[in-house]
């Protein structure tokens, strides 16, 4: 009899407990639908550290933390719950899902009225609420962009880059990133990658390849920068920023002749493009300045025929460059170097009357400061 006396008081006992910690759920549940938020926190706090073990007053204690705004004690109370058990599992989605939202929608309002910091601190908390989505990172970073808090941009592609290991946006936006504050080396890692995880007829995978080459370019490995350029195009062959990037690179190994191609397929794209127009005349003029210099210091070694060729080939040069120069001035007729430019063809060609138009017209406009 005595050992079942016992084993009735155990059981009376448990019973006991268990019906005071459906109490303190059950207050708190009450104190919700009154909107006392703080009391219900209360309520749920006892009956966790009564019954640590029990999902539903971690779920009800998340609850009332989400209705009160306190996104990351929320956070806290679900993660305990759902590892005590799944059953509150969809509730706990909605109610993530809804946070969710609402955190967004607040930082976005406030960045868009510049409030940056405020902005952060609740992109940082989305981040926590659903790791999973991308738009909270990508805000997040921005913001900090805003604020010139570089490293914090980068800390945060990093972290959505482990939370969404799939999705190649991230790096490749820490790439740009690494590239705008001159951090070029860094910049091709990220963009390596991407290319690396991509799909090669994607548009992230051209543009991860494009900016790549504007890192070497900046490293000044122009022949790296060309080699990867060729790769973009032959995705994108009519693609005119790599063309003209492209071209800049043989302006500066001095490849003038290369140069001027890629430019005249700039130009059959977009013929009224200034710069292309300008670069190939320069480009001309370029090619001349080498032939001149050649010339000069050989010209008592040259014959009469090696004399009217080399003269020829030179004149050849500038009449090629007139009509990008003319176009030059019809387009920006502001543009002091273009009349100059022009104005010193000119009189090469022999065309006295017109080239000192030219230059009166740059010295008119230099006046003016343009």
């Amino acid at each position: 009899m005595k050992r079942f006396f016992l084993l009735t008081v155990l059981i009376v006992s448990i019973l006991l407990i268990t019906a005071c910690e459906n109490t303190y759920i059950t207050s708190a549940k009450v104190y919700i639908q009154q909107q006392q938020y703080d009391k219900a926190i209360e309520m749920c706090e006892t009956a966790v550290a009564q019954t640590p073990s029990n999902p539903d007053a971690y779920f009800i204690l998340g609850k009332a933390h989400s209705l009160k705004g306190n996104y990351r004690e929320m956070n806290d109370a679900f993660d305990k719950s759902l590892a005590l058990s799944p059953k509150n599992e969809n509730d706990i989605k909605y109610l993530r899902s809804k946070a969710y939202s609402d955190l967004f929608n607040s930082a976005s309002q406030l960045s868009n009225n510049k409030k940056y910091d405020e902005a952060i601190e609740k992109y940082e908390v989305a981040t926590i609420v659903a790791p999973k989505r991308h738009e909270a990172y990508m805000n997040l970073a921005v913001a900090y962009l805003q604020l010139e808090n570089d490293s914090m941009a980068v800390a945060t592609y990093q972290r959505a880059s482990e939370a969404m290991p799939d999705s190649m946006r991230f790096p490749y936006n820490m790439g740009l990133t690494y590239y705008n504050i001159g951090q070029y080396e860094n910049s091709i890692t990220a963009f390596t990658k991407v290319i690396d995880n991509s799909d090669a007829t994607s548009k992230l995978y051209l543009e991860a390849l494009f900016n790549m080459a504007n890192a070497y370019a900046m490293l000044k490995q122009e022949d790296k920068a060309l080699d990867i350029y060729q790769k973009a195009l032959d995705k994108d062959p009519e693609n005119t920023m790599i063309l003209y990037n492209m071209a800049r690179m043989f302006i500066i190994q001095e490849k003038y002749a290369e140069a001027i191609d890629i430019f005249k397929k700039v130009l059959a794209q977009s013929p009224d493009d200034f710069e292309a127009n300008i670069q190939i005349g320069n480009a001309y003029l370029q090619i001349n300045n080498k032939l001149i210099d050649d010339f000069n210091k050989n010209l008592k070694k040259l014959s009469e025929k090696e004399t009217k060729e080399r003269k020829d080939m030179m004149d050849g040069n500038f009449k090629a460059s007139l009509p990008y120069f003319e176009k030059c001035v019809e387009l920006n007729p502001d543009n002091a170097s273009a009349w100059f430019y022009l104005g010193t063809v000119y009189v090469r060609l022999g065309e006295t009357e017109k080239g000192t138009e030219a230059f009166a017209k740059h010295d008119e406009l230099k006046a003016k400061g343009n």
